[in-house]
């Protein structure tokens, strides 16, 4: 439930500084990806409940940027390395009616 209210209060931040509904979508690590790593055990302090927990940040640093970056590019109305690669052909094409 805590990591609830987090994620509510972060969206409702950066609305108001974005001034803006932001379409939300949450992404997490799965069950599977829980393999290897051991679960902590957190009690919620507002009921005092104790669960366990496999966190994010267990993962390490490139393997969750790898998971939102993945999250993101699903996003994408077209893969980014695309666009980038027609790009560089548009720049080419234009510096070669340039010189």
């Amino acid at each position: 439930r805590s990591g609830l209210d987090i994620e509510n209060n972060t969206q409702r931040v950066l609305e108001e500084v974005a001034d803006r509904v932001i379409d939300w979508a949450r992404i997490g690590i799965t069950e599977d990806q829980t393999a290897g790593i051991a679960p902590i055990r957190k009690v919620d302090g507002r009921d005092g409940k104790p669960g366990l927990a496999w966190e994010v940040e267990s993962l390490g640093q490139a393997a969750v940027v790898a998971l939102v970056r993945a999250a993101l590019d699903a996003r994408l109305p077209e893969q980014l390395a695309r666009v980038r690669e027609r790009e560089a052909q548009q720049r080419a094409d234009m510096e070669a009616r340039l010189a």
